[in-house]
């Protein structure tokens, strides 16, 4: 869409600079170098796996139930698994059976993976398969697997729009492990597949019009965005964005992209039929938990009604959960929104930014806004992938390396905060003011560090956690530059590299400086520490 930077020319007109290095996607880049990045910030979704047995996690829990209840008994009532592995929240009554109050995309996707693990084991004449192995095994097969395949197609957009591999690999790291998608890519849940699938619909619907294949996109973008609801039922506010604009954008074509919906449409009619009677009769009408359903879902339509700007200033840039406080380099996909409405992609910019409102708007306007126990606003992941995506547009309005220096520093940030999240204690209850610094730091000084791969190695406490952070530290330098003699010389990538890590540091030094116990965060600490896994 643009070249890699612009220059003015001495009559005032627009010409291309030449490019010092070759452009991104080129056959003199190597496989290697392509994909190295890339390779570094999948390693990475595997490597930890924090499972913690006693805390009974509703969110992923009953999605691995209904996802066991569907391969091994053949149906969609979580009774048997219940009997089986225990009571588990998030469960709604069809009829006097149990069943998942979740979109069911993540279960369904969980299925196949339940059947071959079951039996991989019968024929390995292995016992069956404990809690911890299945939801494991969900968590590599049905997320970490199709956020590889994603985040490879997000690097290949990024490439197309800036001709940069800098901008390709760096807005990949920030994506990958600066935003919630790294700590929800960890658990076995849809926000990161309804995101990565609203994201896809996007980027298909931003290809020009005019270019080959547009019913053919459309379809795709279509089935993408239909299937991004079955994930998590809230995307459907995305699926109208997208289909408005096909409509207005892709009018030849767009009756392709809402054809393509149905299929998603008639598999959530069916699913809610069979459980609740009617095609639109939701799980959060039914949910079993009468306290979830009396605070959470009795206000307004299931729980949902106008909008509040009471919540927008904590979704935004509070320290417990502000999306621009764990991901400040999102902010640069603002700018970069905001700059293209004058000259550059301005449709996709202004879908970007409509996307990115109606979600925070969408939350804001929840029963349950704060969304429990998470990281970061949990129900509007999909705003991650869209405002990574626009962050590309700043590439023509700004110096390449100035874009590098800052964007990189937003990026240190970004990948401190939603790393540690990720790696040490996804599920951040609401009483701390400052989760990151009020408990998974002090969690790590402490010894206490999830299961991982560093196991394995025999390195024991927060040192087993040492090559997550030494891979993710490889990926950042290596997509600043530091690394690459090609990016430039010593001293310039040297400068770079200080320039990002100072306003990186200043970010952390910020919120570390709010370091503070608030009202029961004590209790919260000594109940953490007695549920968590692998004994320190």
């Amino acid at each position: 869409m643009f070249p890699n930077r612009f220059g003015r020319s001495a009559g005032g007109g627009i010409q291309a600079e030449p490019d010092p290095a070759p452009p991104a996607g080129t056959p003199t880049e190597s496989f290697f170098r392509r994909h190295l990045v890339w390779g570094l910030v999948v390693f990475c979704y595997v490597y930890p796996f924090p499972f913690f047995h006693d805390l009974k996690n509703p969110n992923e829990n009953v999605r691995v139930w209904e996802s066991r209840a569907i391969a091994d008994h053949h149906e969609l009532s979580i009774d048997a698994v219940v009997a089986e592995w225990g009571p588990v929240d998030d469960a709604a009554y069809a009829g006097d059976r149990l069943v998942s109050g979740k979109a069911p995309g993540a279960s369904f996707l969980g299925v196949p993976v339940c059947i071959a693990q079951r039996e991989v084991h019968r024929v390995l004449g292995l016992r069956p398969p404990s809690q911890a192995e299945v939801t494991r095994a969900l968590r590599v097969c049905a997320v970490a697997i199709p956020m590889a395949a994603f985040l490879l197609f997000f690097a290949r957009w990024v490439e197309r729009v800036t001709h940069s591999a800098r901008a390709r690999d760096l807005l990949l790291v920030g994506l990958g492990l600066g935003t919630p998608m790294y700590p929800y890519g960890l658990l076995f849940a849809g926000h990161v597949h309804g995101a990565a699938l609203g994201f896809v619909a996007f980027a298909l619907l931003a290809e020009d019009p005019s270019g080959a294949g547009p019913r053919l996109r459309s379809a795709l973008a279509g089935a993408c965005a239909g299937f991004a609801v079955v994930f998590e039922y809230q995307l459907a506010v995305v699926l109208a964005v997208l289909a408005g604009w096909a409509l207005l954008r892709h009018r030849r074509s767009a009756a392709w992209f809402l054809l393509a919906t149905l299929p998603a449409v008639v598999l959530l009619g069916v699913y809610h039929t069979v459980l609740f009677g009617r095609p639109w009769a939701l799980p959060y009408g039914h949910l079993a938990n009468p306290v979830y359903a009396a605070n959470d879902h009795a206000r307004g339509l299931l729980g949902l009604a106008v909008p509040s700007t009471g919540p927008l200033g904590d979704l935004l840039f509070s320290f417990r959960r502000g999306l621009f406080v764990f991901s400040p380099f999102l902010g640069l996909g603002v700018w970069g929104a905001i700059r293209s409405l004058g000259r550059g992609p301005r449709a996709p910019a202004i879908v970007a930014l409509v996307i990115a409102a109606a979600m925070f708007a969408f939350q804001a306007g929840m029963s349950n806004w704060s969304a429990g126990w998470s990281v970061g606003p949990r129900y509007i992941v999909v705003v991650a992938p869209v405002l990574a995506g626009a962050a590309a547009y700043c590439w023509p309005f700004h110096p390449e390396d100035t874009l590098v220096a800052g964007l990189g520093g937003l990026v240190l940030a970004s990948v401190f905060m939603c790393g540690v999240s990720g790696a040490v204690f996804p599920h951040y209850p609401d009483v701390y003011s400052n989760p990151v610094f009020d408990l998974a730091v002090p969690l790590l000084r402490s010894g206490h560090a999830p299961y991982n791969l560093g196991r394995g190695l025999g390195l024991q406490g927060a040192w087993s956690l040492a090559p997550l952070a030494l891979v993710a530290a490889l990926a950042l330098l290596w997509a600043l530059g530091t690394l690459q003699p090609a990016a430039g010389p010593l001293r310039k990538r040297l400068a770079v590299l200080a320039i990002a890590t100072a306003l990186g540091a200043s970010h952390l030094g910020l919120l570390s400086t709010r370091f503070r116990d608030g009202p029961g965060e004590t209790e919260a600490n000594a109940w953490i520490e007695s549920v968590w896994e692998p004994v320190p």
